[in-house]
């Protein structure tokens, strides 16, 4: 033969190739494919007998036999839907049911399909006794599968009834599965390994076997037998999940990733697949990653416990708390009570706001455990934190068992709470161990906050006679030193501190604001750029080293320090947060916010909206400052300052609705802060909601009515309902208590509502005589209560005022008006046309020159300002008033007349100018 092949010879090849799999080249008849399929079959070569087969059926399709040959094939390589359908086709054309039906049963077992071996089981064909045992064998195995153990028992019996080997294959497994449901997994087992003995090419023996050891946690010899089944039935990937699952259970990861890799590739949302692959995750650390593929599962219908506790830790490890929450109330059913997702429930609950909830959760733990009590503790001191002492006490007291350490935790609130109670008890502990760090700390830092510095350092000294190396005490010494200025001797205590801890940054920082204060900012910053060089992304060390820079004329350079490293490692979070800080503290707010702006939204946090909002506020931006604190109390809920900030930026955005609303969940979390129950009066105030404003305010104690903030909302309630006597009495209240400007300033206009400008002057005047030039702000209010009361004296303030201030807008309107009262319109016009210049844009002042032309006789000019005046504030009756004048003035009645027509005149004077200008026009 040549060693060549022509074109023509290739393309009868080709063509031949393609043909393989429809009727071959030859005219081969589908007997001779069968005939050469159960050759390859003898030999094992199953892919070439598929082949023939396919061949066979094409040629013939209604033959049974090719598609009986070819269903078992599918069966014995794990593909069980198809198995099924070929053997159904196979009983359709006529094949022996006593051969197919009990195929068929395993190819349905293999799918676990109930239904129709439901039916399979009552309306079978086979009238043969081993292929019946083996359907009604496998339907129980079946029901078992589904959990009907009591019908499972009844297709048993009926096995074994047509069993006439009295143990066949199918029987045995049947009767296996019912001992390890009735928790005889030894015995189960027994039978399953003798099986494996005498069927080893068998995939439903491998499998059943693996199922019992992983019942009897044998995860090793279960992941064993599982591999066995794979072999046998590669198309099965289910039976991968199970070995995968045996895997994991067993901590080989390596290896069950590699299964489920290849299921999750065919199939990305098998809950599953997803389960073991977060489990794998997990397990590795990658914990983005397990959560993504547990919160997977779950979409898709996995119940699983294991999957909900991944999706909930992995969620709270990322403060993504609200999904944790939603996960661990799943599982906390189905968990121990010294089980971890107990606690991390608690901390969600208290972490969203549900404080009721928590405190339930935290009532319920079995505090004889340790880890619940020392949990229970530390909650303790949270809910003391956010100011909600009586729980907190609560908590602490039935927590520990250790009756020093409770007295310590309660002692410490107290002292938080600047309760006298937590000295004494902080004495009496000290005296029975001196040295306990945690007492002595916090007496001394108490007593300096006090200002008592020789209380302060009368502890400290004691502390260190039991204890002479006692770094923090020797700190504390130090910070004493610092107080009463003895800069050596604390630069000592420091120093001494460093010796035996040289890298207590505490210590370090101290030393180095030392520095500072003895006038080398510029050494407290090379020093701190020291550390900082070392700890790039330490905020207390930027803080410091910014605080040294700008007192040594050096931020660019410390900026341009912190500018340098984020090139280096532009992802670097912290560094990026550590530069706006730093911009914001040169006032570079528009910089400040371009960092902020390039973390991309995973990289957002509490902290980072809350730099946003400051930075926004300070820009006058309110409108985003408002975005930003809404982002950064949804991260940070238990932030008294992102509610307080939320709800002043909703007011000063007209916002009321949002502000109250806010309020009140602040209300419900904070409950020992009354400021944010005043703090939502103050909105309902300006949303017009007197009465439930009033509701709020009487039900606070007696200590919250004595208050400044109470009294001068309860002031404005009563001055807004008319109630300007009532108003009167709480205005001097709050001044009586809290002398200042505002408060005195407040009375004042008080009175005047009430119709007592003369009271209103004379504590003015009183005030501003006791302050001298600190009340001066004061001398333009009484300015204004004496244009009513006393002219010639309003006159003479106002000019006062205007000789230190002679652009002041209002002090050069309200002297116009003055003039204009008297008549002396040309005195009049000079200051009015003075406020024109400087404040055009008002209607009050457009209203004010407008008039003054109009009177002084430039009539046709007075018309331009006081119809600008008019178009700004239509509701204004006195500015429509002086515009109608003025129209009639330059002989346009009709237009007057239309103008005076929607002036809604009430006051008598009012009515009287009114019916004046008709009368003119008639």
């Amino acid at each position: 033969m040549s060693k060549f092949i022509t074109n023509r010879s290739l393309s009868t090849i080709a063509g031949c190739l393609m043909a393989v799999s429809v009727a071959g080249c030859n005219d081969i008849d589908p007997d001779t494919h069968i005939a050469n399929a159960k050759q390859f079959i003898t030999k094992q070569e199953y892919s070439a007998a598929i082949i023939e087969l396919k061949n066979a059926i094409q040629q013939s399709p209604q033959l049974g036999e090719p598609r009986y040959l070819l269903g078992d094939l599918y069966l014995q390589r794990g593909d069980f839907s198809g198995a099924e359908k070929e053997l159904r086709r196979a009983l359709k054309y006529g094949e022996n049911p006593d051969l197919i039906e009990p195929l068929l049963a395993r190819a349905l077992l293999g799918q676990s399909d109930l239904l129709s071996l439901n039916e399979l089981s009552t309306q079978a064909k086979t009238q043969l006794s081993s292929a019946l045992a083996d359907i009604h064998a496998i339907h129980a195995m079946v029901l078992l599968q589904h959990g009907e153990k009591e019908k499972a028992k009844a297709a048993l019996n009926l096995a074994m009834e047509d069993d006439a080997n009295d143990g066949s294959l199918y029987t045995t497994l049947a009767y296996a599965g019912l001992l390890a449901e009735q928790s005889r997994l030894n015995d189960a087992l027994e039978i399953l390994l003798q099986l494996t003995q005498h069927f080893p090419k068998n995939s439903d023996v491998w499998l059943t076997t693996g199922h019992i050891q992983m019942a009897s946690n044998r995860f090793s010899r279960a992941a064993e037998s599982y591999l066995q089944a794979v072999t046998l039935s590669p198309q099965a990937k289910h039976y991968m999940l199970f070995l995968a699952q045996a895997l994991v259970r067993d901590e080989q990861y390596t290896k069950a990733n590699t299964y489920v890799d290849e299921i999750l590739t065919v199939s990305p949302t098998h809950p599953l697949a997803n389960e073991l692959k977060a489990s794998i995750d997990y397990a590795n650390g990658n914990y983005q990653d397990a959560q993504n593929h547990a919160e997977l599962a779950i979409q898709n219908g996995s119940q699983s416990i294991g999957v909900f506790v991944i999706a909930g830790v992995t969620a709270y490890s990322r403060n993504q708390f609200e999904q944790a929450n939603e996960y661990f109330a799943r599982v906390i059913p189905f968990v121990g009570k010294d089980h971890l997702i107990n606690r991390l429930y608690a901390s969600t609950q208290f972490k969203l706001g549900n404080m009721d909830g928590a405190l339930e959760t935290l009532n319920n733990f079995d505090l004889s455990l340790k880890e619940n009590n020392e949990f229970v503790n530390q909650m303790s001191l949270e809910f003391a934190k956010i100011g909600r002492r009586t729980d907190a006490l609560s908590l602490a007291s039935k927590a520990s068992t250790d009756t020093q350490n409770q007295s310590l935790t309660l002692s410490l609130m107290q002292l938080a709470n600047k309760e006298a109670q937590g000295v004494t008890h902080l004495q009496n502990i000290l005296k029975v161990q001196p040295d306990l760090p945690e007492a002595n700390l916090g007496l001394a830092y108490y007593y300096l906050e006090q200002g008592d510095i020789v209380q302060a350092e009368t502890i400290v000294n004691d502390w260190l006679s039991t204890e002479p190396n006692q770094v923090s005490a020797i700190i504390m010494k130090g910070y004493i030193a610092t107080k009463k200025k003895d800069y050596p001797l604390a630069a000592k205590q420091f120093e001494r501190a460093i010796g035996l801890e040289p890298k207590n940054l505490t210590a370090l920082l101290s030393l180095y604001k030392l520095e500072m204060l003895t006038g080398k900012p510029e050494d407290a910053y090379r020093h701190t750029l020291a550390l900082a060089e070392q700890s790039p992304e330490n905020f207390v060390i930027a803080r410091n080293l910014f605080q040294f820079a700008t007192e040594a004329k050096l931020l660019p350079e410390a900026l341009a320090f912190y500018e340098q490293k984020i090139k280096q490692s532009p992802n670097d979070v912290p560094l990026k947060m550590i530069l706006a800080r730093g911009y914001a503290s040169q006032n570079d707010y528009s910089k400040g916010l371009q960092v902020l702006e390039s973390l991309t939204p995973v990289q957002q946090s509490a902290e980072s909206f809350s730099l946003a909002t400051l930075l926004h506020f300070k820009s006058g931006d309110y409108r985003k400052a408002q975005l930003a604190a809404t982002e950064w109390l949804k991260r940070d809920r238990l932030n008294p300052d992102a509610y307080i900030r939320t709800i002043q930026l909703s007011e000063m955005n007209k916002e009321y609705d949002t502000g109250i609303k806010t309020a009140s969940q602040a209300e419900k979390l904070f409950v020992d802060q009354p400021g944010f129950s005043l703090m939502k009066v103050g909105l309902l105030l300006k949303d017009t909601q007197y009465q439930a404003a009033q509701a709020i305010l009487d039900k606070q104690n007696d200590a919250v009515k004595t208050t400044a903030y109470y009294l001068r909302l309860q002031g404005e309630l009563y001055a807004r309902n008319g109630q300007t006597a009532q108003a009167v009495d709480v205005q001097k209240q709050r001044f009586e208590r809290y002398p200042s400007i505002t408060t005195v300033k407040d009375l004042a206009l008080a009175y005047d509502a009430n119709k007592q400008t003369h009271d209103a002057v004379r504590v003015l005047k009183q005030y501003i005589t006791q302050q001298g030039e600190a009340a001066q702000p004061l001398v333009l209010v009484l300015a204004q209560l004496q244009v009513k009361a006393e002219p010639d004296a309003a006159i003479a303030n106002y000019r006062a005022i205007l000789e230190k201030e002679p652009k002041n807008v209002i002090a050069l309107n309200n002297l116009a008006w003055l003039y204009m009262n008297q008549n002396d319109f040309a005195k009049a016009c000079e200051p009015a046309s003075q406020a024109f210049e400087l404040a055009g844009e008002f209607a009050e002042v457009q209203d004010t020159y407008g008039y003054c032309l109009l009177k002084s006789g430039q009539t046709q000019s007075s018309l331009e300002p006081l119809k600008a005046a008019y178009q700004s504030k239509r509701a204004s009756v006195e500015i429509g008033l002086h515009y109608a004048e003025s129209l009639i003035a330059n002989h346009l009645p009709e237009k007057a007349k239309d103008i005076l027509n929607t002036v809604e005149a009430t006051s008598p004077e009012h009515v009287q100018q009114k019916n004046q200008l008709m009368a003119q026009m008639q």
